[in-house]
């Protein structure tokens, strides 16, 4: 006996370009062991200038925020992302730059939720402190549309912004861009 879905053909109208019908995030690359490009050695030495970095950019950030948002704390970051940052540097493995923890895995290490850790690593992702790649993986069993997937852990990679890698100032006192003082 044949199914209906058999009998029209499978699938429909389906994306080309797509393996297979499962829900996997958008623009996930099968982890195949092909993160080798993605991930770069780093350097054991360069963690403490990597902090600095952050925190001073952090820092800078907050003096700007708190200007335009009447006295707001938190900077660009935020203390949450600069938890998760430390223990991505605690994580990666330094030969070849693989990381690849969960997000339960973070939030579980550093004592957060789940919803804190992934909204501290859009953060450093949107200041240019992390990159990541969304993966999948087979799961071994065959569906009606192709094999079937899975979500599986990002892989991630740590950079310095190039506002970073320039030189950060501070922004200029409250009375200088005030114009006091012309006469």
């Amino acid at each position: 006996m044949q199914t209906v879905f058999e009998a029209l053909g499978g699938a429909v109208g389906r994306r080309p370009g797509r393996e297979t019908g499962q829900r996997v995030h958008r623009y996930s690359k099968t982890a195949a062991g092909r993160e080798g490009r993605f991930w770069q050695p780093f350097n054991p030495k360069d963690v403490a200038r990597f902090l600095q970095a952050a925190e001073k950019y952090d820092r800078l950030k907050r003096l700007a925020h708190r200007r335009e948002r009447n006295g707001r704390e938190n900077g660009a970051i935020g203390h949450v992302g600069m938890e998760v940052l430390r223990e991505l540097l605690r994580l990666i493995d330094y030969k070849t730059g693989r990381l690849d923890p969960a997000i339960a895995t973070l939030a579980q290490r550093i004592g957060r939720s789940i919803a804190a850790v992934a909204d501290a690593l859009k953060r450093l992702k949107e200041h240019g402190f992390l990159d990541w790649l969304r993966r999948y993986v087979p799961t071994g069993n065959a569906g009606l549309r192709g094999p079937q997937v899975k979500q599986t852990s990002n892989a991630y990679r740590l950079m310095l912004p190039a506002e970073v890698l320039r030189g950060m100032t501070a922004p200029p006192p409250q009375d200088d861009s005030q114009g006091v003082g012309s006469g």
